[in-house]
């Protein structure tokens, strides 16, 4: 019979197992495997659910950390990681990337370069129906922990200045 097509998810995956691995970076299937002294930072991009654990264990590595985000699924573990990477003298960074889109960078130019003025308020709208958001496609979630930090880490961007309020 023939093979059902790859999923969108599978095809990404297969495109980045192909460029990891001509760059000649180590895969491994479980992080105790790696040697510390072979890198000097690390970049956590598993299901969230994994990230504590996995923070425990690199933290005392020493090794400068990127996580993507959730950083956490909860706050009371994002104080553990924090307070281990804080003694460690580990610098501990989360990630997402929606500031990059083209519509954000172009904002962020004009306003930037005085096109638009000198802005006062700034108010982010999205559109786009999304019936069940599950940011780990486990657990339900409301907008503000499933885009919120999008959408401030956009408006940050494009205005080139933290809020000083924040209404939600």
């Amino acid at each position: 019979s023939a093979r059902p097509p790859n999923s969108p998810k599978q095809t990404a995956a297969a495109a980045v197992v192909s460029v990891v691995l001509s760059t000649g970076v180590a895969v491994v299937a479980n992080a105790r495997d790696l040697d510390p002294a072979s890198f000097d930072a690390v970049i956590v991009a598993t299901p969230n659910f994994t990230h504590c654990a996995l923070l425990e264990l690199v933290v005392p590595w020493r090794k400068h950390l990127l996580v993507e985000k959730p950083f956490t699924k909860s706050l009371a573990e994002a104080v553990q990681i924090m307070d281990a990477a804080d003694a460690a003298g580990v610098k501990v960074m989360v990630c997402q990337n929606d500031r990059f889109r083209s519509g954000a960078d172009t904002l962020a130019a004009l306003t930037a370069g005085g096109t638009l003025g000198q802005p006062y308020f700034g108010l982010m709208t999205r559109f786009g129906h999304r019936p069940s958001v599950k940011h780990s496609g486990e657990d339900e979630h409301a907008y503000l922990w499933e885009r919120g930090i999008h959408d401030l880490d956009t408006i940050c961007h494009m205005f080139g200045s933290r809020p000083s309020r924040i209404f939600c």
